[in-house]
């Protein structure tokens, strides 16, 4: 058996704790080794109440609309024969990565939301020309839209997100708008 597969070091008599294939030991830390080769999404331990409107209200009548498949996943400029897409489309966007980070709590405020949303029907519009079918789905998806954001909240207070395990929906509560100091940071300010 090799010093290196039994756990010794070499030294006389020493045994040098391996870390495990799981985790990596850096700087002192443990980190899990999924998170030193994946990138790091910054996700929030909270949500507002407009998030959670554009998730229950705007996403899912968006979703549900005979319109909506084509921009429920990316541009696939390879498999659609449009090689110039990227060159024209600089910031692609399509409904189901704004599902997807709504989901995971990627966004900080409603807006963020709100600008990937519109920027799904910016980039259908510059994209591809006003006599298109996709362009004349992007319109009517668009109207759709702009029909729910008429209900859209007038203010963004904070809800604290209590962690569940997967699967499990998430429950909040509202953070008392006096205060902030139950936030870890006060990264969106309180109304």
């Amino acid at each position: 058996m090799s010093e290196e597969a039994s756990g010794n070091s070499g030294a006389a008599g020493k045994r040098v704790k391996r870390s495990s294939s799981k985790y990596e030991a850096a700087e002192g830390n443990i980190v899990p080794i999924e998170q030193r080769l994946h990138p790091v999404i910054k996700t929030f331990d909270f949500t507002t109440n407009r998030l959670q409107f554009i998730q229950h209200k705007i996403m899912k009548v968006l979703w549900k609309n005979r319109f909506c498949w084509p921009f429920q996943k990316a541009v696939d400029a390879d498999e659609l024969g449009i090689p110039d897409y990227y060159n024209v489309v600089k910031n692609p966007m399509d409904l189901g990565t704004v599902k997807r980070k709504l989901e995971n709590f990627e966004y900080q405020m409603g807006d963020e939301a709100l600008t990937d949303i519109r920027l799904v029907f910016d980039n259908c519009f510059l994209y591809n020309k006003p006599d298109d079918d996709i362009y004349s789905m992007a319109k009517d998806l668009e109207t759709v839209f702009e029909s729910k954001m008429r209900d859209y909240p007038d203010h963004e207070p904070e809800h604290r997100i209590l962690k569940t395990p997967a699967g499990v929906k998430p429950t909040t509560k509202v953070v008392p708008a006096t205060t902030t100091s139950d936030c870890d940071s006060a990264l969106i300010p309180l109304l």
